[in-house]
């Protein structure tokens, strides 16, 4: 039974990587935040984990970005610690570096106030999020508040605001700067109040009985918080108005409280405002362009639609029916970062620059969370936060990847699992948003993106032949699939002529071209197959499927790059001595230098010290591996002993066995004598090989 239960998960995908146009996606790594779990995942376009960081199952709150040092910027949730919002927790920061060590960590949440949502890094390195605030009934009798606008239940309002954190690392940091949208209300319902005004005639300020009904106790409920360098100006979505705004951030705090100073002389009222302008009295419903939208955004320098907005528009009571879309406007505002405004009228534009809203199956309304952000290539990558999927479309439209989160609140979910509903109804696999990251982003220079393996599980587990580490496959390349109940019986090839089924097992690997072959193999028994990749398999994603004879199959998707290097290792375990043979030149004389020997007592190769010998001695090593001869030049390998570099002078397939590659290197230098046993690191073409180890006299 546990066999069969094995070979029915794969049967039908539902997570992962579904998609991956190549030819047309973005090249790039998108960082992956579950919203229910406490890992976070950096994956490449296929699918594969080049990084990922956890301190403990803390959920976001709700975001995590990239910084240009490589550094990991995540929000956490601190669930009851702050006002009661009903979504979007969060009241502590976290900086963690490349290799998940934390850096730097602030709290600021209390039973009266907490950040939430999101949060953004500014060139200084100081830190803008959203914040909550709670006031009483008695503070919005005060600012002109209608009696009984609250909802039913709901004894206080928490409006938003915005801190700017100078960090104090380890622990801590100092406000140096915040906005209050309490500072920059207007209304016409109690002419006693000292903002009593003509909401239509401040478009600048923001009027509490805008909306007709009543409102929600997390009122702007904001979102999203997005800076402008170039203007130095934030921009806000605000979900409880159906709007964005946009507010200068070159005021102090005393400006940013008043309707004077800063850059534009307006202090902190509005500079902008759009999507929904009967919440200033310059429109009607019927105007109304956005419905409780997320991810208000500048697109960034150097991306098609510069300077311009794009927001995921979530489409919560749209008249033409309830679907979201992403939509791209260009706002009437110069270089100074100025916006113009006709006397009486709605903020411009009245048309959209570009909208998507998919058609058919790939339609989606999610009413909670969500994203999007344009690429370099003109593409958009949209998050469809509630149903935890993830999709790049290019300008026309097309579909060109398209993923899935297998993460949900027990960790990552088996291939063929779904994760479930929450109380709302939405996927346990939700995603607040994602950002994607273009290989020359700064915080990826010289950092080790090697793939090691999907976020999803499978039944069927796969590792490089030799070095046994998750990852991708590289024609050519020799790989061992775990799993149960893999093939009938027992089998092993008898010579260098590989079959294709063995102990009535066959395994094929259908290529990103769509190609199907089977692949030779050299092993096969019911927990183990040891498989060649033939040489012919296009690069790109990949699915391996073993099929028994006796009825029942099983799948994995994998990613097959040109290089997937793994070395040998003498006790056939992926680490401790390698499988090396060297090579000593003395006098013109060469001999044998062993390497390794056989303890008979432990029944392990140990390392034996290499002697370097006399200072005109050249001692020569050759490795073996697999993987590796797809590799663009000898000129991409680089291989460090003991942190000491060492030259490579040759690399090519070992014709003697299949899949077998060797690398030669040497001499070895004379700086590395007395380093004793040392770890032996080799990459090629940017890819990292499992570490072996070597022993120096």
């Amino acid at each position: 039974m546990a066999a069969a239960a094995s070979f029915a998960i794969g049967q039908t995908q539902t997570v992962g990587l579904f998609l991956n146009n190549s030819a047309k996606t973005s090249p790039g790594y998108v960082l992956l935040p579950p919203m229910h779990n406490g890992h976070t995942y950096l994956i490449d376009n296929n699918g594969q984990v080049v990084n990922s960081w956890y301190a403990d199952n803390s959920e976001p709150g709700r975001m995590a970005y990239l910084l240009p040092n490589g550094h990991l910027l995540r929000s956490v949730s601190l669930p009851n610690s702050g006002p009661n919002t009903g979504g979007g927790d969060g009241g502590r920061i976290t900086e963690f570096d490349w290799s998940g060590n934390l850096l730097w960590q602030f709290d600021y949440s209390t039973s009266t106030y907490a950040m939430h949502h999101d949060l953004k890094m500014l060139p200084n390195g100081n830190v803008i999020v959203l914040l909550v605030e709670t006031k009483t009934l008695a503070d919005m009798a005060a600012a002109g508040f209608r009696p009984n606008i609250l909802q039913s239940g709901a004894s206080v309002l928490v409006p938003d605001a915005i801190i700017e954190v100078q960090p104090t690392r380890p622990v801590g940091g100092q406000i140096v700067w915040e906005w209050h949208v309490w500072d920059h209300l207007v209304q016409n319902y109690d002419s006693t109040k000292a903002n009593y005004g003509n909401p239509a005639l401040h478009p600048e300020l923001v009027d509490p009985n805008a909306s007709p009904g009543q409102i929600a106790s997390f009122w702007n409920h904001m979102n999203a918080i997005d800076y402008n360098a170039d203007l130095d100006q934030i921009m806000v979505s605000v979900r409880g108005n159906s709007e964005f705004w946009i507010i200068d951030h070159s005021t102090t705090t005393a400006e940013a409280a008043s309707h004077s100073g800063g850059k534009h002389g307006k202090g902190g009222d509005l500079l902008y405002r759009w999507g929904n302008p009967a919440m200033y009295g310059a429109g009607k419903s019927t105007d109304e362009m956005l419905y409780q939208q997320h991810d208000a955004q500048w697109i960034a320098k150097g991306r098609p639609g510069a300077g311009a907005i794009l927001v995921f528009n979530n489409g919560v009571n749209r008249p033409t029916g309830n679907y979201s879309s992403v939509d791209e406007l260009a706002p009437p505002v110069d270089s100074s970062g100025n916006y113009s405004l006709a006397a009486g009228s709605a903020y411009a534009p009245t048309k959209l620059a570009w909208t998507y809203a998919g058609s058919g199956s790939e339609r989606y309304y999610d009413a909670d969370v969500s994203g999007a952000e344009r690429q370099p290539n003109g593409n958009t990558l949209i998050c469809y936060g509630t149903h935890g999927v993830l999709e790049e479309v290019t300008s026309a439209g097309e579909l060109v990847w398209k993923y899935v989160n297998p993460v949900s609140q027990t960790g990552s979910l088996q291939q063929g699992q779904t994760a479930g509903l929450d109380q709302k109804n939405q996927s346990l696999a939700a995603v607040f948003k994602v950002r994607k990251y273009a290989p020359d982003f700064p915080g990826l220079v010289g950092k080790d993106l090697t793939p090691k393996g999907p976020v999803e599980l499978y039944s069927l587990s796969l590792v490089n032949g030799a070095g046994l580490q998750t990852g991708v496959a590289a024609p050519g390349a020799i790989l061992t699939a775990f799993g149960t109940a893999l093939a009938d019986s027992t089998g092993a090839a008898s010579s260098t002529s590989l079959p294709t089924t063995l102990g009535g097992a066959t395994v094929k690997i259908t290529d990103s071209a769509g190609v199907t072959q089977s692949c030779p193999l050299f092993y096969a028994s019911a927990t183990q197959i040891n498989l060649l990749v033939p040489s012919g398999v296009a690069l790109g994603p990949a699915t391996i499927t073993i099929q028994k004879n006796s009825g029942g199959s099983v799948w994995i998707n994998t990613s097959v790059e040109s290089v997937a290097p793994g070395l040998f290792s003498m006790n056939a375990s992926g680490k401790g001595v390698g499988a090396i043979i060297g090579l000593r030149i003395s006098g013109g004389q060469t001999s044998d230098v062993s390497i390794f020997s056989y303890d008979s007592s432990t029944r392990q190769y140990v390392s034996v010290p290499i002697d370097l010998g006399a200072s005109s001695d050249q001692i020569y090593l050759s490795l073996y591996g697999t993987g590796l001869r797809g590799f663009s030049s000898l000129s991409s390998f680089a291989v460090i002993i003991g942190g000491v570099s060492v030259p490579v002078s040759a690399a090519t397939a070992q014709s003697q066995f299949p899949g077998l590659d060797q690398v030669n290197i040497g001499p070895l230098p004379r700086t590395l004598a007395d380093k004793g046993e040392s770890n032996l690191v080799l990459q090629v073409d940017g890819r990292t090989a499992n570490t072996v180890t070597v022993t120096i006299k």
